[in-house]
């Protein structure tokens, strides 16, 4: 989801990532780069620069940053958003037709951040069993 501009750069980025088949092999130094080192990442020349000395080829990812398959999805990732209405994030959409996320499965009660991740997780899986059992 991208509610900030910022952030739909940082969409653009993984489905770019993913479009190459490298998202898995580089998503933990990413996030160590932006979350514990302060790298902004906001353009793709620092993008680019991070991401060449971890094996990817510089034109291949601007290509595939710019390509059509990436503005698709983030696209579909902002329509859907807007269907399920969702505000916030951490958010999980299931089966088009619903949406939790771990404040919802625990309004109103006092429990730890892990707890309530859990409850959200348990919510989809009930979610998800009664779309499967034609019950939803």
């Amino acid at each position: 989801m991208a509610f900030r501009a910022n952030v739909k750069l940082h969409q653009r980025l993984f489905y770019a990532l993913e479009a190459l088949g490298k998202e898995k092999d580089v998503r933990a130094r990413v996030f160590a780069a932006m979350h514990r080192e302060g790298k902004a990442l906001d353009s793709v020349k620092a993008r680019t620069e991070f991401l060449t000395p971890l094996g990817l080829e510089a034109d291949k990812f601007t290509q595939a940053y710019h390509s059509c398959g990436v503005q698709t999805k983030c696209t579909q990732t902002e329509k859907l958003s807007e269907a399920y209405r969702i505000d916030g994030v951490p958010a999980l959409g299931v089966g088009g037709r619903f949406w939790t996320s771990p404040a919802l499965a625990s309004a109103g009660q006092r429990v730890s951040e892990i707890e309530s991740g859990q409850r959200a997780l348990a919510t989809v899986d009930f979610l998800i069993q009664r779309l499967r059992s034609g019950k939803a």
